[in-house]
């Protein structure tokens, strides 16, 4: 299903990272306008004006700037890959899963629009089930109610340096 919005994707440009760790393609896309013409846009051109995320397609192939970083999936767009015959062919992610996935994932490019096919998805940090407290700086000027430590059932085999209210047998 092709529709006005379908973005087409080549592997020039610029990439755009707004969220640690999650990073936008680096691929440039082709729209297609109301008027059926095309215009090469990049991520950057989705950041000026960040309600282009709404187009089809955009937030797979920008998800730092479209906040999509959570969602790993692959993009829909179809993307032009450069053979190294330097010719240039159109081609999806469900191509790059259909035959050497390994190597048609380190085309430059390849990886960020295909996140899930290449394992290359975002993983956000697993939380802790507590917070974590600071050790204070010093030691409480408050002694405690009761002793830390609780007294042994069995006597010492070295002598103590203070004599014991009870004495041993």
């Amino acid at each position: 299903m092709i529709s006005k919005a379908l973005l087409l994707v080549t592997l020039f440009g610029a990439s755009s990272t707004l969220c640690e760790g999650c990073t936008d393609g680096s691929l440039r896309f082709k729209i297609f306008k109301d008027d059926g013409t095309k215009r090469m846009r990049s991520c950057q051109w989705v950041v000026n004006k960040p309600s282009r995320c709404a187009l089809d397609g955009v937030t797979s192939a920008c998800p730092s700037t479209c906040g999509s970083c959570y969602n790993c999936q692959d993009s829909t767009l179809r993307f032009k890959v450069v053979k190294p015959d330097g010719r240039k062919i159109m081609r999806s992610c469900e191509w790059v899963a259909n035959f050497n996935t390994f190597g048609r994932c380190s085309i430059d490019g390849v990886a960020q629009a295909c996140r899930l096919t290449c394992d290359s998805c975002y993983e956000f940090p697993t939380p802790t089930s507590a917070p974590s407290r600071p050790p204070s700086p010093a030691p409480s000027p408050f002694p405690t109610a009761r002793p830390s430590k609780v007294p042994s059932a069995a006597p010492s085999d070295l002598p103590s340096i203070y004599p014991s209210d009870m004495p041993s047998d």
